[in-house]
């Protein structure tokens, strides 16, 4: 009866220790669920704690290939913003990813000499990399080169670049003092055959060899592509989709591909894809980097004699096997630019000079005393008649 007794106690002793550990592992299970579901709140609130999370979450891209908006990394709160952020990026292929952006970039000025209230180049960034996603921002490559005059009284590269991690500074290979003591003492104009100012020869001239020099930039980059944009552009809505659209349409033996076309509307009918007798204007213009390097030879051998745009007319005119041109109707950038880098060139009122977005522009063409003249012009997001 004694040895029933004590082993009826210790079974009971037993069953006490089991529900005591039963009770443990529950307190245990309980404090679990409780951190996974502060861990998926983190995860739902902000993208950041997730990468802490995640350790096989990829690691952010250098620098000079990245362009997410330093600001936009920390400023995320709630789950309702993260989704409307997302709502607002487009589904856009790596196309991009193959491009090197560069862009030479100054002050504008009014005719009178006063600095231009215009700022040209964060409406430009900001279009570039609208629509994109974060994650795709982080492989868009910029390069922008100051190339004022008084470079520490042109502010925006360096401050875009504080905003934006993808955009590489570079500084121009030249001074102005320097481009100064390279070119011939008279320079005559090669179109009105007359004497032009020297101011005007050594800005041709340097703009010239910092045009090379980008160009040089992004073929060492080991990008597919140069996408050279002046600074007073705007791309039109999905650029990335639109313009990976007309690289495929062309034929793989252009020299460059004209991007914006003011001669659009000056009579020659051209369509989208068309070849054309390149002759004006640097707005937006697309390299295939495998085929840059003689177009680079030619702008450093000739950067004294003619502006870039027509070094490169003369490019495509005695090329004939690489040398062509293929222009996009309707234009993908747009001009905005109302000031010139250069106080002579700037009009007077100010006035875009190759606007081929307003149809009020076109009514300066041909006899301007013509008041019955009708103009109809297509856009890219609308059409326009008059």
């Amino acid at each position: 009866i004694k040895q029933s007794e004590k082993e009826i106690q210790l079974e009971q002793e037993n069953q006490n220790q089991s529900q005591k550990q039963v009770e443990e592992l529950k307190q245990k299970l309980s404090i679990i669920k409780q951190i996974e579901k502060k861990q998926l709140n983190i995860k739902a609130i902000s993208p950041l704690p997730q990468k802490k999370i995640n350790q096989s979450a990829p690691k952010s891209q250098p620098k000079s290939l990245s362009l997410s908006s330093k600001a936009t990394s920390t400023s995320t709160s709630t789950t309702t913003t993260t989704a409307t952020t997302t709502t607002t990026e487009t589904n856009v292929n790596s196309f991009f990813e193959s491009v090197c952006v560069t862009v030479p970039s100054a002050r504008r000025f009014d005719s009178n000499g006063a600095v231009a209230p215009e700022n040209y180049l964060r409406q430009l960034i900001s279009g570039l990399s609208s629509g994109l996603s974060t994650e795709q921002k982080n492989k868009l490559s910029v390069v922008i080169m100051n190339v004022d005059r008084v470079p520490p009284a042109h502010t925006e590269p360096s401050k875009l670049s504080q905003e934006y991690s993808g955009i590489q500074l570079r500084d121009p290979p030249y001074s102005t003092n320097e481009v100064e003591k390279m070119v011939p003492p008279v320079f005559i104009d090669y179109d009105e055959n007359v004497a032009i100012s020297k101011d005007k020869q050594v800005w041709r001239a340097k703009e010239v060899l910092d045009a090379a020099d980008l160009l040089q930039t992004c073929k060492d980059s080991g990008k597919k592509y140069t996408l050279f944009l002046e600074d007073d552009v705007r791309p039109t809505s999905n650029i990335w989709p639109k313009l990976e659209k007309f690289v495929n349409k062309v034929p793989n033996n252009y020299a460059f591909l004209a991007l914006y076309n003011p001669s659009s509307w000056d009579g020659n009918n051209y369509k989208d894809g068309d070849e054309y007798p390149f002759h004006c204007c640097t707005q937006s213009l697309l390299f295939d980097n495998s085929r840059i390097a003689p177009v680079i030879s030619l702008l450093k051998s000739g950067f004294s004699r003619k502006p870039v745009d027509h070094l490169l007319a003369e490019y495509a005119k005695t090329n004939l096997v690489d040398g062509h041109v293929y222009v996009s109707i309707p234009s993908l950038f747009q001009h905005v630019g109302a000031y010139s880098t250069l106080p002579e060139r700037t009009l007077s009122p100010p006035e875009v000079a190759h606007d081929s977005r307003s149809w009020e522009a076109l009514l300066h063409v041909g006899t301007k005393d013509n008041k019955e003249s009708h103009y109809s012009i297509t856009f890219e997001d609308d059409s326009v008649s008059n």
